[in-house]
């Protein structure tokens, strides 16, 4: 996904900076070191750890003004600026759907 996302950037003339977020202790460092940089918006990369501190995460960007696009719904309904991805819950429900049929002994 970072390989995919430096080559848009590339592909789109448009300067990307990435700063590494491995922990939730992390975040305040990476925002603090988002905002030296002067940077006009965010596009975090979807990790497990970022949805589990989603709503950190959205008060963060409120707090130093940056524009965010986001992966799911969850963070729009935290305030998110603007989410593209999945519905979760939907993706949740065909999958079970599909598992529903295999258990039946439908061939996929």
């Amino acid at each position: 996904m970072l390989k995919e996302t430096r080559d848009a950037g590339a592909n789109l003339n448009i300067k990307l900076e990435f700063v590494d977020v491995r922990s939730r202790d992390d975040l305040e460092r990476a925002f603090s070191t988002i905002a030296g940089r002067g940077a006009e918006a965010l596009l975090p990369l979807p990790s497990l750890m970022l949805f589990f501190e989603r709503k950190r995460l959205v008060e963060l960007a409120a707090k130093n003004r940056l524009p965010a696009m986001l992966n799911s719904r969850e963070f729009v309904e935290l305030g998110d600026l603007i989410a593209y991805g999945v519905n979760l819950a939907e993706l949740n429900r065909q999958s079970a759907i599909y598992v529903d049929k295999i258990l039946k002994g439908a061939c996929v």
